[in-house]
């Protein structure tokens, strides 16, 4: 991984460009473990470091162990019962990126389990109208629809 690392940082051209090591080390082997691959991988070039501390106390002290940045993973409904924390926790402890790896996911699933059910039982979807064609004017703005239609109009040949 160090290797890999460091022609990473030196193939980097911009330097707003980060280079983020993970290691999963804490959870395989331990917290030492750990925080000796995160220093090896800071030393190798690397700009910031994943980490998945297996306890609260862990997740408090990789800060204070690694002298550069340090990424954490909120996520929600974990297996392994890693800690979820508020981001301010974070902050404070000394972390410099948060990521949730997986609640947008999660909330999209039910979404759309909880719509196909009822569209199953009722025949209808339940969406207020309103807040779908809101919600699909949006979703049409984001993705530039009017410029395809445009562009499909110019390109088109009449007739076919």
């Amino acid at each position: 991984m160090c290797e890999k690392i460091q022609y990473a940082a030196k193939a980097r051209r911009d330097p707003d460009f980060v280079i983020a090591a993970r290691t999963d080390a804490m959870r395989t082997h331990d917290y030492a473990e750990g925080i000796r691959r995160a220093l090896l991988y800071v030393q190798a070039g690397a700009d910031m470091v994943m980490v998945f501390p297996n306890t609260a106390e862990e997740a408090l002290q990789a800060p204070r162990d690694v002298p550069a940045p340090l990424i954490y993973v909120n996520s929600e409904g974990n297996r392994l019962n890693r800690p979820i924390f508020p981001i301010d926790d974070l902050e404070t402890a000394g972390y410099k990126m948060v990521n949730d790896a997986i609640s947008s996911i999660s909330v999209a699933y039910e979404s759309i389990y909880e719509l196909f059910s009822r569209l199953k039982t009722t025949g209808r979807t339940g969406m207020d109208q309103a807040v779908a064609i809101k919600t699909r004017k949006d979703i049409e703005d984001t993705i530039g629809l009017d410029e395809y239609y445009r562009i499909e109009a110019e390109t088109v040949e009449a007739g076919s």
